[in-house]
């Protein structure tokens, strides 16, 4: 009896460990095809591995996960926009970079949720709504660059709206 047990545990663990191996060379495979000179590995498998559903995400969980992901980001970076651009001690020169910012982050954040409710009806428009963010995280970093506005907190959330949009690109491509 006692055997039997150690037994049906080991196979439960064999059977655990395959299935987040799987899940691990799903995220690598992902994230190799996003890494480029822009995107690194390293940053795009601590975003995905930062949600406790990716060990056992497929691909189109892995897709539902990105896209969540830069909603929440996207969401939180519209808000401190919206403050800074709003608060009388910002200087008037920062302002007017702050609110194409905010244009932008209004079209990012609705691109984000076309895609998120686009996964299961029509791939190709997710992958082209998902591809669109990283466009207008990129105008909003022109806009602060062109007005040499040199705000941290927005050029790094830029560049996660970026990251979230490539990682998505490659999954929701490979949906299709």
């Amino acid at each position: 009896m006692a055997f039997s047990r150690m037994i049906l545990a080991a196979i439960f663990m064999i059977l655990i460990s395959d299935s987040t191996a799987k899940t691990n060379d799903l995220v690598h495979d992902i994230c190799s095809a996003t890494a480029s000179s822009s995107i690194k590995f390293e940053d795009c498998a601590s975003a995905l591995e930062s949600d406790p559903r990716t060990p056992k995400a497929d691909l189109k969980l892995l897709a539902k996960i990105t896209m969540e992901l830069g909603i929440s980001n996207s969401t939180n970076t519209e808000s401190l926009i919206k403050n800074m651009a709003s608060n009388v001690t910002t200087p008037e020169t920062l302002r007017k970079p702050l609110k194409e910012c905010l244009e932008s982050y209004v079209n990012l954040i609705a691109s984000f949720k076309g895609a998120l409710t686009e996964l299961d009806v029509d791939p190709m428009s997710a992958n082209y709504d998902v591809k669109m963010v990283g466009d207008y995280a990129l105008y909003c970093e022109n806009a602060l660059t062109r007005e040499k506005a040199k705000i941290g907190a927005v050029s790094i959330r830029n560049s996660y709206a970026m990251l979230y949009s490539s990682i998505g690109y490659v999954i929701t491509a490979r949906l299709q």
